[in-house]
């Protein structure tokens, strides 16, 4: 009879927690066998793999007869690393029984119970570190990379104290952080610790949570600001004092100071208006000034000041308070005069006001003293006395004895001196003069001439002319003469008087007035002993011809660059041994300027400077320009000919290396049909090198297309290839493209586009082509060998 029942053989579907530590996999018939029903169990990885997630297990099940099931154990592994769900399958393959099929598969899956949480580490960083590193971890490690999103939120701390940063972190599988760097502003602003937020978003991994955040703290390192009250000195016309409150470094709140003033020797309101006033210095400033009105008086008085108190109401300092001080100098300080007067000396005193010029806030106290001049001490009695001009008041007079004598005199003086010794005054020595007249008769004629010169003792002595002479006097040839209106013409002293025998009188040199009745060129004026005050390096009694150098120029001609006319205009000794010449930049005090190191004539001054000397000369006698050399010429150094020409082309090498002229060549070579002739004005015309050969035919000449410069002889279109305006484009090379890629030998060697070409070669499959643009495709040579062709 033929069994209608024979099992279906199925192997069971299970998931199990990773921490469950095995897997009982149920083995079973769909009814039950009369014989006992084997079955061969294998496992086989899939997204769970052997023996990271479970262990491989080869093991045969026996389902006894009567029975349908039986479960085969598998061991799972509880590992640390958080990953995704994964399986692999059991295969079960029967051995011997009765069933009706012969093999079937189950999936065994593993939940994960090691899923990471994710954060971002809050930091504190002092803001002069310069960045701040962020860590951004997992709990344990992942199975896979975790990306995450990184993003930045101002706080307290603002943009100007971060940078802001968007970028994306990676912690690579296995591993568990990785560090951001955030940019920290070091501002020099005194502000309180600050924050801002680190955000973040999971784009790919496996996480518990997906939005971590953390938070940077900056704390500053920038000390307590310090308040300070500035000095200030201001002038009594200034109307205002602006003083400075300030902080030595800028602050992140406003700094609010309340400003009192104090007397000091400066009053209110005599000096200044007193002040009280609240001023601030805004966040991020450093200095604000409060102004204080200073009063401006009419009265002579010491520099004074007053101070000025700040202190802090708010605001952040080191300081609570500060003072300052204002000083007013005074625009009023008065100077001191004692007054010329005149006395009759019959009058008994001489009333001398000493004065102020304006009044004093203080007593000015002067002593005073008397010094004889034309009136000695049998005219007046000398005076030793104490003035004081009282504060707020000017003057103050003094009294001195006047003698009254019987003589016959002239008027007569002497000086009232004044030593100021305290108060303030501008100047502190005053002097005035009395003047005595006499009131006595003549004893003698006013009109006695004892020297017979025209003029009476009395003009003579006094220096007053008597309207009753001559305004000329008869004997005025100078020789006896005195002229009291003539000031090298002194009362008994000849004004031709000549000390040092050198033709200028004594006054003349004194003076460096001429008088008119010495010759204008003095008779011993070869310059030996003589003198002449208009001449600055002659002075009285010092030669002008010391030469100390023996070089045949004075002293002074070296010193002062004068020339001395006296003395030879070519120096005697002048083949420029030890000779120097003082109007010669080439010859300076013991260095010849003559020296000719290469012996072409011209000196090593003139090659240097390029300045002539005129001892040299117009034309050096050796300049067929063999070894001469020109420094005037910046084709012809010392030692180099101008006139070489290495080509023979008509043209010297100067010429062309320099592409300046030499005028003693021809304007136009004689050979310049430019076969060998070369051009120095002629950028593609150098020595030996023709400016229109043209090697590839090609209507550009080779210097056109090696320097990329016209040849404004050749067409302007060229008619042949290559273009000498196209760095792809040199002699010989256009668009030949020698491996057939699609671009250019030139690209492909320079590395420069052509633009001629297609911006994509046609056949870059990377097969042969060579790109320029990848350095591991040189031409002929794939970087992409392809193995399967070589096989």
């Amino acid at each position: 009879m033929t069994d209608n029942d024979t099992p279906a053989f199925t192997v069971g579907d299970l998931t199990v927690a990773e921490d469950a530590g095995t897997a009982s996999v149920p083995v079973s018939i769909d009814n039950p066998s009369s014989v006992d029903t084997v079955v061969s169990i294998t496992t086989v990885d899939n997204s769970a793999t052997n023996p990271a997630d479970y262990t491989t297990t080869t093991v045969t099940a026996t389902i006894p007869a009567g029975q349908t099931t039986v479960d085969v154990t598998i061991p799972i592994t509880d590992d640390l690393v958080g990953e995704p769900t994964e399986d692999f399958t059991v295969t079960g393959t029967v051995a011997s029984g009765n069933t009706s099929n012969a093999s079937d598969i189950g999936t065994v899956t593993i939940n994960d119970n090691d899923t990471p949480s994710i954060v971002i580490g809050d930091v504190t960083v002092d803001e002069g570190i310069g960045t701040a590193t962020v860590p951004v971890s997992i709990s344990n490690p992942s199975s896979v990379d975790t990306v995450v999103s990184i993003t930045t939120t101002t706080g307290t701390a603002g943009t100007a104290d971060y940078t802001e940063t968007t970028v994306t972190a990676t912690i690579p599988a296995g591993q568990t952080t990785v560090d951001i760097s955030i940019p920290i502003t070091d501002d020099v602003i005194d502000e309180p610790s600050e924050d801002f937020t680190v955000n973040g978003n999971v784009v790919s991994g496996n996480t518990t949570n997906t939005d971590p955040s953390g938070t940077v703290t900056i704390t500053d390192n920038d000390g307590l600001p310090m308040l300070t009250v500035g000095d200030v000195i201001v002038d009594e016309t200034d109307g205002t004092a602006s003083v400075p409150v300030s902080i030595d470094t800028p602050s992140s709140v406003d700094t609010v100071v309340s400003i009192t003033t104090t007397d000091n020797s400066a009053t209110n309101p005599n000096d200044y208006t007193t002040t009280t006033v609240t001023v601030t210095i805004p966040a991020g400033q450093t200095t604000v000034d409060v102004s204080i009105p200073i009063t401006d008086d009419l009265v002579g008085e010491p520099t004074e000041d007053f101070t000025v108190t700040g202190t802090v109401a708010s605001g952040n300092t080191s300081n609570a308070s500060d003072i300052g001080t204002v000083t007013i100098n005074d625009n009023d300080t008065p100077s001191i005069v004692i007054g010329d007067v005149t006395v009759d000396e019959g009058i008994g005193n001489a009333t001398v006001p000493v004065s102020i010029s304006n009044p004093s806030s203080v007593d000015t106290v002067v002593s005073i003293t008397t010094t004889t001049g034309t009136a000695g001490t049998s005219d007046y009695t000398e005076t030793t006395v104490t003035a004081t001009i009282p504060a707020g008041q000017t003057t103050v007079d003094i009294s001195i004895p006047i003698t009254d004598d019987v003589i016959d005199e002239p008027s007569e003086d002497f000086t009232v001196n004044g030593n100021v010794v305290s108060g303030n005054t501008t100047n502190t020595d005053p002097s005035g003069t009395v003047t005595i007249t006499d009131n006595d008769v003549a004893p003698c004629p006013s009109l006695v001439d004892s020297d017979g010169d025209g003029l009476t003792d009395c003009e003579e002595t006094t220096g007053i002319d008597d309207p009753g002479t001559p305004l000329s006097p008869p004997n005025d040839d100078d020789g006896p003469t005195s002229d009291p209106n003539d000031p090298c013409d002194p009362i008994s002293t000849s004004s031709l008087v000549d000390s040092d025998g050198d033709g200028l009188t004594d006054c003349e040199e004194t003076t460096g007035l001429d008088n008119p009745n010495t010759p204008l060129s003095p008779p011993n004026d070869d310059d030996g002993p003589t003198s002449n005050p208009n001449d600055p390096c002659d002075p009285i009694s010092t030669s002008s011809l010391v030469d100390s150098d023996g070089d045949g120029l004075t002293d002074c001609e070296e010193t002062t660059g004068l020339d001395n006319p006296n003395t030879p205009l070519s120096p005697p000794n002048d083949n420029d041994g030890p000779t120097s010449n003082p109007n010669d930049p080439c010859d300076p005090i013991s260095t010849s300027s003559l020296v000719d190191s290469d012996g072409d004539g011209l000196t090593d001054c003139e090659e240097i400077t390029g300045l002539d000397n005129p001892n040299t000369p117009l034309s050096p006698p050796n300049d067929d320009d063999g070894p001469t050399s020109d420094p005037n010429d910046p084709c012809d150094p010392i030692s180099t000919s101008s006139l070489v020409d290495s080509d023979g082309d008509g043209l010297t090498d100067c010429e062309e290396i320099t592409g300046l002229d030499n005028p003693n060549t021809p304007l136009s070579p004689p050979n310049d049909n430019d076969g060998p002739t070369s051009n120095p004005n002629d950028p593609c015309d150098p020595i030996s090198t023709s400016s229109l050969v043209d090697s590839d035919g090609d209507g550009l000449t080779d210097c056109e297309e090696i320097t990329g410069m016209d040849n404004p002889n050749t067409p302007t279109v060229p008619t042949g290839p290559s273009d000498p305006n196209d760095p792809c484009d040199p002699i010989g090379i256009n668009t030949t493209d020698s491996d057939g890629d699609g671009l250019t030998d030139c690209e492909e060697t320079t590395g420069i586009d052509d633009p001629s070409t297609p911006l994509s070669p046609p056949n870059d499959d990377d097969g042969p082509t060579s790109d320029p643009n990848d350095p591991c495709d040189p031409i002929s040579t794939s970087s992409l060998v392809d193995r399967t062709e070589m096989a």
